[in-house]
């Protein structure tokens, strides 16, 4: 019995994870979509915590998505605070978009 425990945990260990979608997914598609971008371009969306320290602890003032692109060898980044209002989406190295800054 003790067997059958160890291995299901150890099956359990290497099952894949499915992260469930982010809460601001929806924002950032719709103003890379403003910018052109669609989904069908899109290889994946990493979202970061951005964070305040203070007083002992650590705070989520807001996010950023990184995304990575078919189209082009670069990353655009979407900057935006907890309620998933985007202040700011700039590019980084080869992907350039019309009114976008670009950061090499």
């Amino acid at each position: 019995m003790r067997t059958l425990q160890i291995i299901m945990a150890l099956l359990a260990l290497n099952a894949p994870v499915l992260a469930a979608p982010h809460h601001c997914a929806g924002a950032v598609m719709d103003a890379l979509g403003k910018h052109g971008v669609a989904s069908e371009h899109i290889i994946r969306t990493v979202f970061i915590d951005e964070k305040s320290d203070g007083q002992g602890r650590s705070i989520v003032i807001g996010y950023e998505a990184w995304v990575d692109l078919k189209t082009c060898k670069g990353t655009l980044v979407a900057k935006m605070d907890r309620c998933c209002d985007i202040w700011e989406i700039y590019s980084r190295r080869a992907c350039d978009f019309p009114g976008l800054k670009n950061y090499r």
